[in-house]
């Protein structure tokens, strides 16, 4: 059967969150749309169970019991899909049923990639959460996005990088990738990686500004490194490989935190895909300063920063304005215009109803 999207959903050892998603997926029954679970969980019985009580052809499931890297498991995902698109997201995220009718779009435009806008949020805690738009869609240029991820120190937050997870892209220009570098994703965590890496291959992108796919914000966000206080020594990351660790980069503190391990798989990204010369542009000292910005509270990640720092003054400077634009931005996301905010969606399946409900800006 020929798909116009695939789903890909790579797994580990978090089934409570997987399980409703493959039920929210098998509620569209759409059949241009097809989920890929590619699991790598120390047991996978539950799932096989769990899986037995669907009767949908579209749920294609795939078990590798070799350990494999966060990147890795994504790239098997991507291999087993037969969509003409591709939507990579994790197991506690969602889609909203109007998927089909984007790609679909996408395809007439012959549009190659969209990223999305992070435009609906779903909080496991059961809250809801939607932004309004004027509009569907907007462009980027991958060249100037690219030149703001790396002046805010290799931080996804402050650019719109043309993404393969949180993204719709078109499998043959993902298949180029892998054919190109042997991976869609150089680095580890893959989502940074994989922005970098198709941003080498694709000039324009759209940014998708209604609510397509849901981002979820569940206690096992960060692949479980913040239910544990969101910094991990690199040996006790579950989801990287002993060559990550080896080959972690000299200029970036030997710990797992969010900003440091977005660096470290940028910088790797960059020289994997040719574009080692835009690490002239890199401020790295914006990426030490977010870590303390974040998490003021830890002196590790404090005497880290300063310790890797080559411009000290410069450091503070940013950690104070960081620091400051973080509750700026909290009082703004506050009242900020969105459609609404509900406090009663117990699952997955409510959320993507209410969001589907509440989108006020069509195609």
């Amino acid at each position: 059967m020929s798909y116009l999207v695939s789903v890909v959903v790579p797994t580990k050892n978090r089934y409570k969150y997987l399980k409703e998603l493959i039920k929210l997926i098998d509620s569209f029954r759409l059949d241009e749309l097809e989920l890929v679970v590619q699991d790598n969980s120390d047991n996978n019985s539950e799932i096989l169970e769990y899986l037995s009580t669907f009767d949908n052809p579209n749920i294609k499931y795939y078990y590798r019991t070799d350990s494999l890297t966060m990147s890795g498991n994504a790239d098997v995902a991507i291999s087993n899909a037969t969509g003409e698109y591709i939507c990579y997201i994790g197991d506690d995220d969602g889609v909203c049923r109007n998927i089909v009718d984007v790609v679909r779009y996408m395809k007439e435009r012959q549009i190659a990639a969209a990223c999305s806008d992070d435009t609906a949020w779903y909080y496991w805690n059961g809250r809801a959460k939607l932004f309004k738009s004027r509009k569907p869609f907007c462009t980027h240029e991958s060249t100037i996005q690219l030149d703001k991820l790396l002046r805010h120190g290799l931080s996804l937050w402050y650019s719109r990088m043309p993404l393969i997870y949180h993204g719709i892209v078109l499998k043959t220009k993902l298949i180029e990738l892998q054919n190109k570098i042997g991976t869609c994703f150089p680095g580890n965590p893959p989502d940074i990686a994989g922005a970098i890496a198709l941003s080498s291959i694709i000039d324009k992108y759209y940014e998708i500004k209604i609510p397509v796919i849901i981002n979820g914000i569940s206690a096992m966000a960060g692949g479980g490194v913040d239910q544990k206080g969101g910094v991990l020594p690199l040996d006790k990351v579950p989801f990287i490989n002993e060559d990550d660790i080896l080959n972690w980069e000299k200029t970036i503190p030997p710990v797992w935190c969010g900003h440091y391990a977005w660096a470290n798989s940028g910088m790797k990204a960059l020289r994997k895909v040719g574009l080692a010369n835009k690490l002239e542009k890199l401020n790295l000292e914006y990426a030490l300063a977010y870590a303390v910005a974040y998490k003021p509270h830890n002196r590790q990640l404090r005497r880290l920063s300063f310790k890797y720092s080559t411009n000290v003054v410069y450091l503070l400077f940013l950690i104070v304005f960081l620091f400051a634009r973080r509750y700026i931005q909290k009082i703004h996301n506050n009242v900020k215009l969105f459609v609404s905010q509900s406090y009663t969606q117990k699952t997955i399946i409510e959320a993507e109803q209410f969001f589907t409900n509440h989108t006020t800006v069509k195609l």
